[in-house]
């Protein structure tokens, strides 16, 4: 076995042989080994200890045998310099962290033995292009993705119930996503500062979508909310500087305070139901929005919206005959 913190630290050391009679590597082994260049993990090994290898700056390349079942906690994280990874069909658990900042990282593939990617697993990999997500993936955790500005585009399988906040934040490169059906909710900040995202399905099974959820969106021009959605939470989309539609379904209860802020662009808002808008320090909508956009509503609650808060617009015309 190779002790924990064995070699932490020894930033001079530019090569390992691991023979086979090792069986464990301990948790920050070879943490800080910025010269490693390359190392071969000998198929006795069966789990990847958290922090064996964080920071090892220089190690290009490595090969992990079907032996190991496990990968732990920012087991690979800041090995900036390494390109390529193929984990195995043996892994079955990634931890928090485990390839973070490993910002020479184009592509990766998820074996079909893994069942949840967790937090952080690859944030701030900034080169990622390509990721592979197979159908035994059910959950994708917070910021599992955050910054991968490289990433253009993803397909995110039926199998996955849960999509955790900032799991795809300032992925700036991705064009578009589809979100399954199998998806209930997404969560505050998760696709916060995608400024190149001009497209995005919500599919009916959503019925929350949270804080911030689609902040900073610049690209983004048009969205439909499902009829399974009740609220338009705080800031979220805020400051989604393209978007010109938007249609509120008769589900919307309430729409809260910064929601369409900095969305200067709106020119057309339908709305199915009768929402009340909720601020507190900040209006849902910009001030130009209101004086400029055309609200559509049903033509039996144009009184309605003529006497509450929506009557700052000074468009409003009873021609929505949507849901």
């Amino acid at each position: 076995e190779i002790e924990r913190s064995a070699f932490e630290g020894c930033s001079s050391l530019a090569s390992v042989t691991i023979p086979n009679s090792v069986t464990g590597i301990g948790g920050s082994a070879f943490e800080g080994c910025s010269s490693l260049t390359s190392i071969t993990i000998p198929n006795t090994i069966t789990y990847i200890s958290a922090d064996a290898f964080k920071g090892c700056s220089s190690l290009t390349s490595i090969t992990i045998p079907n032996s190991v079942t496990g990968i732990g906690g920012s087991a690979f994280e800041g090995c900036s310099s390494l390109t390529s990874i193929t984990i195995p069909n043996s892994v079955t658990g990634i931890g928090d962290s485990a390839f973070s900042y490993c910002s020479s990282l184009t592509s990766v593939t998820i074996p079909n033995s893994v069942t949840e990617i967790r937090s952080s697993t690859f944030s701030g990999c900034s080169s990622l292009a390509s990721v592979t997500i197979p159908n035994s993936v059910t959950g994708i955790g917070d910021s599992a993705f955050k910054g991968c500005s490289s990433l253009t585009s993803i397909t995110i399988p039926n199998s996955v119930t849960g999509i955790g906040g900032s799991a795809f934040s300032y992925c700036s490169s991705l064009t578009s996503i589809t979100i399954p059906n199998s998806v209930t909710e997404i969560r505050i900040l998760t696709f916060s500062g995608c400024s190149s995202l001009a497209s995005v399905t919500i599919p009916n099974s959503v019925t929350g979508i949270g804080d911030s959820a689609f902040s900073y969106c610049s690209s983004l021009t048009s969205v439909t909310i499902p009829n399974s959605v009740t609220e338009i939470e705080q800031s979220t989309f805020f400051k989604c500087s393209s978007l010109v539609e938007i249609i509120i379904p008769s589900s919307v209860v309430e729409v809260f305070e910064n929601s369409f802020y900095g969305c200067y662009m709106l020119s057309d808002i339908y709305v199915g139901g009768i929402p009340s808008l909720r601020h507190n320090m900040f209006n849902p909508l910009p001030d130009e929005v209101y004086a400029n956009a055309v609200l559509h509503v049903k033509a039996e609650n144009m009184d309605w919206f003529k006497s509450n808060s929506w009557s700052r617009f000074k468009n409003i015309v009873g021609n929505y005959s949507g849901e």
